[in-house]
């Protein structure tokens, strides 16, 4: 098993080497172009750097596209922000990236989602203040299966936004809540 992982490294290491220098920029208006340019406006909500900011994890990528608008929860357009599953370090060497959990972001315009949403059976909200103009964690039953936190809900003006984290151990769902908090701030400033 160790020399598969240590082939899969030195593989991972040269790709990267050969196909660096030969990878052009990415047109200001295509997917892959900084979350700010993107057709998608969950991605062009937050930078790699506020997320890192707000969370505190280091090592995210840029902003991946999910669902367009009109086709994610609500009619709204989602985005996540993952980090990558290897780094090369200094020697040129693969490593363990550094990473934070998967945060995924929908951005809900002109619906009031939040407020007239019908609540899950057997759920209850948790309401949070200091966020957005009404913000509430959506807790079910399931949600103990999941690895993910529940959805934290907020209204920012005429917007909403939906906000979750993965929970990867050693983290728990009440360690990771605060970052969900400090992400949804975040958002919610750039958006009224």
């Amino acid at each position: 098993m160790r020399s598969l992982r240590t082939f899969v490294g030195i593989l991972a290491a040269a790709t990267l080497a050969l196909t660096a220098p030969h990878m052009a920029a990415a047109p200001a208006d295509s997917w892959q172009g900084r979350q700010t340019t993107t057709r998608n406006p969950a991605c062009a909500v937050l930078t790699t750097a506020e997320i890192q900011a707000a969370t505190g994890f280091p090592g995210y990528n840029d902003a991946t596209p999910g669902d367009s608008p009109g086709e994610g929860i609500g009619g709204g357009a989602s985005c996540q922000f993952s980090a990558p599953l290897f780094a090369i370090d200094a020697r040129g060497k693969a490593m363990k990236a550094p990473k934070g959990p998967l945060v995924s972001l929908v951005l809900i315009e002109g619906k009031n989602y939040t407020r007239t949403r019908a609540i899950g059976r057997g759920c209850t909200r948790e309401a949070v203040a200091g966020v957005g103009d009404e913000a509430y964690f959506e807790v079910c039953p399931s949600d103990v299966k999941l690895k993910r936190t529940p959805g934290l809900y907020v209204r920012a003006g005429v917007k909403d936004l939906i906000v979750q984290m993965d929970v990867e151990p050693p983290d728990t769902d009440a360690s990771i809540r605060p970052k969900v908090i400090a992400v949804a701030k975040a958002a919610a400033a750039k958006i009224r």
